[in-house]
């Protein structure tokens, strides 16, 4: 025959588990209304009464002169005037025009052979690289097609600047070639 817990032993373990769960009941708190000192509240009571007084104390003079209250708003509302401010008249600022300077432009200087030559040479190299890159492409049909080409963007470069004072032509040349 198999173990059977018994009876009375499942009875146990439901009864813990169901207790092992349970909380006390919660003791509810009842709002009480703060206790001030009893100064503090004899000033809380003068404050709301002096406001009643005075409270109290306008509406008695309004009663009294109720006619005259009464006819003053009357003539305000339809009778108001207008105040003007007198203009202030404040000093003009008085701008002075700085005419501007007139710099002379510095002389450029032309460069010498051996620099000239040099961007020449510069430039020479990039249409040789630019003939070498495009030597596939169907915009050209030979060599001596891009070589024209190129001589062609350099006299165009060599017109625009005829004097050599820096590296303009070398940019002219790199820029078409683009």
């Amino acid at each position: 025959m198999k173990n059977k817990p018994s009876i009375p032993l499942l009875i146990l373990i439901a009864l813990f588990l169901v207790l092992s769960c349970a909380k006390p009941p919660v003791k509810k708190i009842r709002k009480v209304r703060k206790q001030y000192h009893q100064e503090v509240e004899d000033d809380f009571s003068k404050i709301e009464n002096d406001e009643r007084d005075i409270l109290e104390h306008y509406r008695r003079l309004r009663s009294q002169n109720w006619k005259n209250y009464k006819q003053r708003n009357s003539r305000l509302k339809y009778k108001r005037t207008k105040t003007y401010r007198p203009k202030t008249h404040r000093p003009k600022r008085v701008v002075k025009k700085v005419e501007p300077v007139v710099t002379p432009e510095p002389q450029r200087v032309p460069l010498a052979p051996e620099q000239i030559e040099e961007l020449k040479i510069e430039a020479q190299q990039h249409m040789n690289y630019f003939c070498m890159q495009k030597r596939k492409s169907k915009r050209f049909k030979g060599e001596e097609d891009c070589l024209a080409f190129t001589q062609d963007i350099y006299s165009r470069c060599q017109a625009k600047n005829p004097i050599h004072y820096d590296r303009s032509l070398v940019k002219c040349v790199k820029s078409q070639l683009r």
